[in-house]
């Protein structure tokens, strides 16, 4: 499971804070359940904030690292994930705002895993605002969290991630790792169902938004 391959990181030094937006299953019971086994903070929405309120919240007020790293709870780590990226960021110093590198995908069909191909890529900024491919898988990203705070954060838009890498590239230098660190489930219905109007749309909302701000 995700927190599974948290706490078996080897960089022993992180804080874990996991949320419940208000889910309407019984995420809240199962997370206060793996509290027994594993220390974490948890935070309990009495009401649905959505993903950027959320993780602004939680980046800006609850954590307390000079990094930080993402991820869903469908997701998870390589075992040195978190070392990786780490040891990667501090070597090069502080104009440099992230570091990303591969990340897998997989789909789950009746508990088997078809794992896919890699995903993520070296790219310029000149890439990275064309955005032809997936350079920059958000699950594989280690991001400097006062240089987060910074820029403002996520914006609450389609591609929220993508917006943020777009930000900090205006301002810091970005590092792509090329070692595998993540791996992410693709649903068969979100697969199959890709809303790509709606992936351009927010496309151009963003790189216009970014472009503005920049001018």
């Amino acid at each position: 499971t995700c927190l599974d391959s948290i706490f078996r990181q080897t960089y022993k030094n992180i804080e874990v804070i996991v949320v419940d937006d208000f889910s309407p299953d019984n995420s809240a019971e199962v997370i206060k359940q793996l509290q027994q086994k594993y220390d974490f903070k948890f935070i309990e929405h009495t009401e649905n904030w959505g993903l950027t309120k959320t993780l602004n919240d939680v980046i800006y007020n609850h954590a307390n690292g000079k990094y930080i790293k993402c991820i869903a709870s469908d997701d998870y780590l390589t075992d040195d994930c978190v070392e990786i990226l780490t040891n990667e960021i501090e070597r090069l110093g502080n104009e440099y705002a992230f570091v990303y590198a591969l990340a897998q995908h997989f789909i789950e069909k009746n508990g088997v895993m078809n794992f896919q191909e890699n995903v993520g890529n070296i790219c310029t900024v000149v890439e990275l605002f064309g955005r032809s491919e997936n350079y920059i898988p958000a699950m594989s990203v280690l991001f400097d969290r006062n240089k987060f705070i910074y820029l403002g954060g996520f914006d609450d838009c389609y591609i929220e991630d993508y917006y943020m890498w777009l930000t900090f590239a205006t301002k810091y230098k970005f590092h792509f790792v090329e070692y595998c660190v993540a791996f992410y489930r693709q649903g068969i219905a979100s697969a199959m169902h890709f809303d790509h109007v709606k992936m351009f749309s927010g496309l151009n909302y963003i790189q216009s938004k970014v472009f503005i701000r920049n001018r």
